[in-house]
C-alpha cells in the first residue's frame, strides 16, 4: 500500500474509529494493531526524529495507543534529554507533551512510544 491508498483507507478506518499512525507505519483498531508498508513514505503525518537545540523545550506530538484524558510520567530518552510528565489527551494515535533537552549539544532524537496512564478522579 502506498501513501495515496493509505489516504484513501483513512476516511473509512476514521468511520470505525481507528488510528493510522503514519510514523510508526500501524493501522491501531481497537486492541488491534497492524503493521503496513515498511518502505518509507515523504507524506508523514508526525515527525519520527526530532532535532532538539542545545538548552531548549520542544512541544511535540508523540505516538501512543492510548486515547482520552491520560497522565504521561516523566522519562529520560538520552542522557539529560528528558520527556517531561504531562496531563495529556490521547487522540488520532498521538498525545502533546515536552521534550527537554538541558545538554550543551544539540540532540537528535527518536520520538518515543508513550504508554499513558489513568488519572485519579476526586470522589466526595
Amino acid at each position: 500500500m502506498n501513501c495515496t491508498t493509505m489516504v484513501f483507507w483513512e476516511r473509512i478506518f476514521w468511520k470505525r474509529e481507528s488510528v493510522i499512525n503514519y510514523c510508526t507505519r500501524q493501522i491501531i483498531m481497537n486492541e488491534t494493531v497492524v503493521n503496513f508498508d515498511v518502505k518509507p513514505c515523504v507524506n508523514k503525518t508526525e515527525p519520527c526524529r526530532l532535532t532538539l537545540r542545545a538548552r531548549t523545550e520542544n512541544i511535540v506530538k508523540v505516538p501512543t495507543n492510548y486515547k482520552g484524558l491520560r497522565c504521561l510520567q516523566k522519562n529520560e530518552i538520552l542522557p539529560s534529554v528528558y520527556l517531561a510528565s504531562a496531563l495529556t489527551r490521547g487522540e488520532n494515535g498521538v498525545c502533546v507533551t515536552s521534550i527537554i533537552n538541558a545538554t550543551e549539544k544539540d540532540q537528535t532524537v527518536d520520538l518515543p512510544w508513550v504508554d499513558l496512564q489513568t488519572w485519579m478522579k476526586r470522589v466526595h
